[in-house]
């Protein structure tokens, strides 16, 4: 599987953050940031650093020192390890096992059990559809 940019961005993400990597990279001081974004003093800049190291830190504080710093901020949330589709397949199949578990169980009770060969397409047949229509039922 090829990697995508932002898999390998998350992996090189700096263990400081990415503002002080930025602003380090430049030759720019706290102090110049902090006045470029027409801010008091520097203290402010070292605690956004500090809240972007805990997660913690807003985007609009750090679309601003983007821009401060003649960048822009990229945002965006991709699959962990996968794609949006495969977490939908996956979903679906084990929301369509459950279905037709249910329903099998009732069958077995009234001697209407069906076959394994069946049950499988059935879930394959149910899983599709499911996927297809987007059901809310895969995120219950």
């Amino acid at each position: 599987m090829v990697e995508s940019h932002f898999e390998t961005l998350h992996k090189i993400r700096p263990r400081k953050g990415w503002l002080k990597a930025v602003r380090e990279s430049l030759g720019m001081t706290a102090q110049q940031l902090a006045k470029r974004m027409k801010l008091k003093n520097h203290a402010s800049v070292l605690a956004f650093e500090k809240r972007e190291q805990e997660k913690a830190i807003t985007l609009k504080v750090l679309d601003d020192a983007a821009n401060a710093m003649g960048c822009r901020l990229v945002y965006a949330i991709v699959p962990e390890g996968t794609t949006f589709e495969q977490i939908v397949e996956e979903r679906a199949r084990k929301i369509a096992a459950q279905i037709i578990q249910q329903v099998s169980h009732s069958m077995k009770l009234e001697n209407q059990e069906t076959s394994s060969q069946d049950q499988e397409r059935q879930i394959r047949e149910l899983s599709g559809v499911l996927k297809d229509k987007l059901d809310p039922r895969l995120w219950d």
